[in-house]
């Protein structure tokens, strides 16, 4: 942060009670032909004033355009009432000429044609739609056109083919009867010849019949004798035959015995391989299910390592901040729950019962009926632990270790790896309970819980040594695990014993990774404990012990610290003292915030080895049979000769059938076919979008008021087949409060005329002869449009800007856009932007002590502590534009010079975290007319003018200020230290002090605080009692010399309700000790009722000599006395304060004289009135003339003053500066002699 200081011309603002103005009022208009921007400036126009009152009808104390957005128009309303709505289409003519052809062509071929009813396709929304629908129409048509023809030419086709039929069938007709007559004169031909022939046949069948018969009886007796023969020879061949058979048979039998025995071999093997078989199924089975879960848990390994490192980043961000560990680490020890344990103890440790312990304990003192009350105590602390049976009873002996071992354990592992047992060792070190040697425990079932133990509100010191096993039952080292020692308690126990007990960790073994913000510390032997009570606030501790020692507590952390293992066997000591019971869990569940789990890496499964499968026995070797006999072959018979067959005689022909003629076809059927025409319509749709000056969308987001807002009124593509387009108007009302731009609006809008009606806010867009003559250059095909663009600003505080518009072409179809809408900040219950709220920046007067004092009174020279907010994060989510950010951000606290002193030097500025904010400078200006021009141009354009000095916050660069701060909406706390000058105690006063937040260039003020400073006005008097009622003043008269009187000393009144403690408070009376000489007595008392801070109250003219002190210079005439500071800052500061002195003097000369004190309050010094008193010498009256008695004071009894020590005593040098300083007088007292 830079801090400059500016000197120039300076203007009293006392007479305009201190405080900075805002000047003007605001008119939010839009005019046609103005187009001015609202941060902009012109010589001829002036649009929108910028300036305003605080407090406005929006609920922002904006400083510039202050106005609440007005009502929609008519127009507006009514447009985005039918936002979506559409009326008319634009038609659309698909081409039809093919089907036409078509349809002319089947008319000309004689084809009946019949048009059927025009289809109707409806209307569409796009451009797309509608080619969709027109493909669909010219596929049908096709289709049409296709099938006319069809059936067209297919009627053509029958037609020549009829005709070509019958032609055919009279030829055929014709040939018909020309072969008729040309078969029956073959047929008489044929008659005579057949006649002819079967006459020869006949003969020669007869001659070849008589032969036969010769032949037949040689043949018959020769193939007689060959079968005897061949009898004999068979009856050979089957003896034989049998013999062979059986022996063969024989083989065979012994063979299928071998194949059998081969095959129930060979049926156990394939038993036994089929068993292998499944055996390897099995196993690739598992196997690929293993591999499937472990590719299963590399993917979600991976994930979780990333979730893991993040967490781990996370936490090394939040090192500093409470709960989290001071040097982040991961867990890799998972030791939290085994509720289902495995419990043993050696048989050597003795396990005692409830009642056996019980009467042990009793044995050594600790009864509920020993009238020591420590002892009685100590056993309803033990009692409560004895009667949980889930507990091993034991007696722990001084230096003789006792391990509890766990199996069975479930839910443990450490880097992924099963941990199955674990053992504890517990060995007493030291115990100051009676002779020392002996404490009572209890061991958990659940080691996670661990074990009580006693000390009987004496000092008790166990070690703890814990060993891990895997399932192997292998020692396990677990470095880089993390355990908990949490719940260590200091300062909670027993009210009625002593509640400074502690509890602590001591001789650990390993490393601790103390938690931040955490009351364990460490110490020396590697101990951890708590320096000071961690049990109640009113000890000094953060919470009540109640607050944080509960497992459900999300301050659990607080008694707590991190044991970083380094060892396979752990080592530490549990030390109490004056605890009574003890509970010591060891586990891996961490207090600590946000302390991750590393992820174990998935172990991929071992490829299985599979089982060979056993080889079949061989079949056996076939027996070789022994050949069949070869049976004898008989001679064939020798075939008997052939009969001759009797001839088979033609048949005289059937004469030719009389002919058939063929009769010709119908003429074909005229076929109809039938065609219909198509409508089709489109509605292009039309889409509203709204920008800011950077072209980026900002829908439903929030922009900065004066931001440039633009919005795009966008067509979709007019369709093919449209008619020709003879108009294309878009007509936009535009919203309450935005500030429409002629110029900008056209120059952005090529290709329109533009208009505007002011009377209804409303811009209308008329696409002109170039841009229709574009949209019909081909109206077969789709048309791209081009859209106009809106350009004006927003100028209200919490304002929603919302807009449609319309589209109408051709006057014949018309549809509503969609309706987008913006806000502006400063507007709660903002749907669209949840942080959205009012801008409101404040400020507030803190003393040192941070306690608020708006509207206190505070003493001269002390310091206010005004802390500024510079209220951001109704921004969160803002899309304002580049150019917008580039205004910049400022905050200005017009403060009253007069009153106030900057200490610029102490300014501090952090974000809502509490980080220091830099990139901010500071700069002081004595006026507005001493800074730059720039700065006056931001004050002005923000419409704040301060009336004197005042103090300027700057963005040094506004763009990362944007990015860091505001739309992320974190808001930033100022505090500007200044001190209140020391004349303001003389005069007294009140003064204000209000401040200003620019953002994006618009202004809004602060609340006003107001501190009144009080007039410190000391009296002196001169008296002549001690009594503070005795209003007595001989101020101004006459002393008798020698006459003991006093100085009354009134000190100035601090009024009650007063910002600050009081410190100092003294009376400094600097006399003359030519005439007078102080007594070394004086006294104090109080001038008005006072309350301390116990709610003592001191009543006025009570004595309050006892609480201050006095130093006296003798020499120089000088007495101080103050009160002290303890009984000064013992005064309430809801009380008033005032006290007087009374100094005892004596009158040792003859004179006037003269004396004024200085009454010094808080380090500021106010001078008293002047008193003066008269001491004349002594006159002797003649006897003759008896001279007229004086009135004059005689000296009184004095009650006795209380002295303050020599007259050597010192008087600071600087009390006399001081004092000679406020008086402004060269000489303080004077003496002024009597002549004789």
């Amino acid at each position: 942060m830079q801090k400059r200081e500016v000197f120039g011309f300076r203007k009293s603002k006392i007479s305009k009670t201190l405080c900075g103005a805002v000047l003007g009022t605001v008119a939010a208009v839009s005019m046609a032909g103005q187009h001015v921007f609202a941060d902009e400036t012109t010589t001829t126009t002036s649009k929108v004033d910028t300036t305003a009152v605080v407090g406005t009808q929006t609920g922002n104390p904006a400083t510039n355009l202050p106005d609440a957005q007005g009502n929609a128009s008519n127009e507006a309303e009514q447009s985005q009432k039918q936002a979506g709505e559409s009326n008319g289409s634009m038609p659309v003519e698909v081409p039809k000429t093919d089907v036409n052809q078509a349809i002319n062509n089947a008319q000309a071929a004689g084809v009946n044609v019949v048009q059927d009813e025009t289809v109707d396709k409806g209307t569409v929304k796009t451009a797309q739609e509608a080619d969709q629908k027109e493909t669909e129409i010219k596929e049908d048509y096709a289709k049409q056109a296709e099938d006319i023809k069809k059936t067209t030419d297919q009627y053509k086709s029958d037609v020549a083919a009829h005709e070509a039929e019958v032609s055919k069938i009279n030829a055929e007709n014709q040939a018909t009867k020309e072969q008729y007559e040309k078969d029956m004169a073959a047929h008489k031909a044929e008659v005579e010849r057949i006649n002819a022939a079967n006459a020869v046949a006949k003969a020669d069948y007869e001659a070849k019949l008589a032969q036969y018969q010769k032949d037949l009886a040689v043949v018959q007796k020769t193939n007689s004798d060959n079968q005897a023969a061949y009898q004999k020879a068979l009856a050979a061949y089957q003896a034989e035959l049998k013999r062979v058979q059986e022996a063969n048979a024989a083989a065979k039998a012994e063979y299928d015995a071998a194949v059998a025995a081969n095959n129930a071999k060979n049926k156990e093997i394939a038993t036994t391989n089929e068993e292998i078989r499944k055996r390897n199924a099995t196993a690739k089975d598992e196997y690929e299910t293993k591999l499937a879960q472990y590719q299963a848990d590399s993917e979600q390994y991976k994930k979780d390592f990333a979730a893991y490192t993040a967490a781990l980043a996370e936490a090394e961000s939040k090192k500093k901040q409470d709960g989290y560990l001071s040097e982040p680490r991961s867990q890799s020890l998972n030791f939290k729950s085994e509720p289902n344990a495995i419990r043993t103890i050696d048989s050597s440790v003795h396990q005692y019962g409830q009642q056996e312990l019980d009467d042990l304990v009793k044995s050594w003192g600790i009864s509920p009926t020993n009238p020591d009350r420590t002892k009685s105590t100590a056993y309803s602390y033990f009692n409560a632990i004895n009667s949980n049976n889930t507990y091993a009873r034991l007696v722990l002996e001084k230096d003789k270790p006792v391990d509890v071992t766990y199996t069975g354990l479930k839910n443990s592992s450490f880097n992924g790896k099963k941990i199955s047992k674990v053992v504890y060792t517990y060995t007493l070190k030291e115990t100051g309970f009676n002779d020392g040697t002996k404490m009572t425990m209890f061991a958990s079932s659940d080691p996670t819980v661990t074990a009580w133990y006693n000390d009987y509100f004496t000092s008790t010191n166990i070690n703890v040594k814990v060993k891990f096993y895997d399932e192997e039952g292998q020692l396990m080292n677990l470095t880089g695990g993390l355990v908990n020692f949490s719940s260590l308690n200091r300062g909670n126990g027993s009210g009625v014993i002593d509640k400074d007990a502690i509890e602590s960790v001591r001789n650990f073994n390993g490393r601790y990774i103390p938690i931040s913000g955490s009351s364990i510390k460490i110490h020396e032997n590697n101990s951890a404990y708590a320096d000071s009570s961690n049990a109640e606030r009113s000890l000094g501790a953060r919470w009540d012990t109640s607050e944080w020692d509960t497992t459900s507590s999300p301050n659990k952390w607080y008694g707590a610290i991190v044991g970083e293992i380094t060892q396979s066997e752990i080592s530490f000591n549990m030390a109490s003292s004056k605890s009574g019971n003890v509970w010591f869990a060891f586990n891996s569940d961490i207090n600590a915030i946000g302390v991750p789990t590393k992820p174990v890496a998935p172990t991929a499964p071992t490829q299985p080895t599979y089982e060979s499968e056993k080889p079949v026995e061989p079949a056996p070797v076939a027996p070789t049979y022994e050949a069949e006999p070869t049976p004898p072959t008989p001679t064939p018979d020798q075939p008997e000769p052939n009969k001759p067959v009797e001839p088979t005689y033609e048949v005289l022909p059937t004469p030719p059938a009389d002919p058939v003629y063929k009769k010709t076809p119908p003429a074909p059927a005229v076929p109809t076919v039938h065609y219909h025409y198509f409508k089709l319509a489109v509605q292009p749709q039309v889409n509203k979008e709204i920008k800011n000056n950077n072209d980026v969308d900002i829908d439903r987001t929030l922009v900065a008021k004066q931001s440039v807002v633009k919005f795009q009124l966008k067509t979709a593509d007019l369709p093919a087949g449209r008619d020709k387009t003879t108009s294309f108007v878009l007509i936009d009302p535009l919203p309450s409060g935005y500030q429409f731009n002629l110029e900008a609006t056209k120059a952005a809008s090529p290709g329109f005329d533009v208009a505007y009606d002011n009377a209804t806010n409303t811009v209308t867009f008329k696409a002109t002869a170039a841009t229709l003559a574009t949209f019909n250059a081909d109206l077969t095909k789709s048309v791209t449009t081009i859209y106009p663009t809106v350009v004006g600003q927003v100028l209200n505080d919490g304002a929603t800007y919302k807009n449609n518009f319309t589209l109408t072409v051709n006057d014949a179809y018309g549809i509503k856009s969609n309706i987008v809408r913006v806000t502006t900040p400063g507007k709660p219950n903002d749907p669209d932007n949840p942080n959205n709220n009012y801008i409101k920046p404040s400020k507030v007067n803190k003393n040192k002590d941070g306690v608020v004092i708006d509207g206190k009174t505070v003493l001269a020279g002390s310091t206010n502590y005004y802390e500024l907010t510079w209220d951001l994060d109704q921004y969160k989510g803002d899309k304002s534009s580049a150019d917008t950010i580039q205004k910049g951000f400022y905050y200005v606290d017009d403060y009253p010079e007069e009153a106030l002193e900057l200490r610029q030097d102490l300014v501090k500025i952090t974000d809502a975290n509490g980080n220091e904010v830099t990139g901010v400078s500071v700069d002081n200006y004595t006026s507005l007319e001493a800074a730059p021009q720039e700065i006056r141009d931001v004050l002005s354009k923000a419409g704040i003018r301060p009336k004197g000095a005042f103090q300027i916050f700057r963005a040094d660069n506004p763009r990362e200020f944007y990015d860091t701060y505001v739309k992320t909406g974190i808001n930033l706390k100022i505090v500007s230290p200044m001190v209140v000058k020391k004349q303001m105690g003389q005069t007294g006063g009140s003064y204000e002090n209000q401040a200003y937040q620019i953002d994006f260039g618009n202004g809004y003020a602060s609340n006003i605080v107001i501190n009144n400073v009080p007039k410190i006005n000391p009296k002196k008097d001169v008296t002549l009692t001690l009594d503070p009622a005795d209003t007595n003043n001989v101020d101004g008269q006459t002393i008798p010399l020698n006459t003991v009187f006093n100085y009354r000393l009134i000190g100035g009144i601090i009024p009650s309700n007063h910002s600050e403690e009081l410190f100092e408070y003294s009376f400094s009376d600097d006399y003359d000790q030519t005439g007078d000489q102080y007594t070394g007595q004086y006294k104090v008392f109080a001038k008005i009722d006072m309350t301390l801070k116990d709610g003592t109250v001191i009543k006025s003219g009570d004595d309050l000599t006892k609480y201050t002190e006095a130093e006296v210079d003798s020499v120089k005439g000088i007495i101080t006395i103050k009160f002290k500071e303890d009984f000064l800052r013992s005064v309430s500061v809801d009380s008033a304060f005032q006290a007087e002195s009374y100094v005892q003097m004596k009158r040792i000369a003859v004179g006037t004289f003269e004396n004024t004190y200085v009454n010094t309050v808080n380090g500021v010094t106010y001078a008293s009135n002047t008193v003066r008193t008269t001491t004349p010498k002594l006159e002797t009256p003649t006897p003759s003339t008896p001279a007229k008695p004086k009135q004059v004071l005689h000296a009184l009894a004095v009650p006795s003053l209380p002295r303050t020590g020599t007259s050597a005593s010192y008087m600071p040098y600087l009390g006399v500066a001081a004092l000679l300083s406020v008086l402004g007088l060269g000489q303080l007292k004077r003496k002024t002699e009597e002549n004789d």
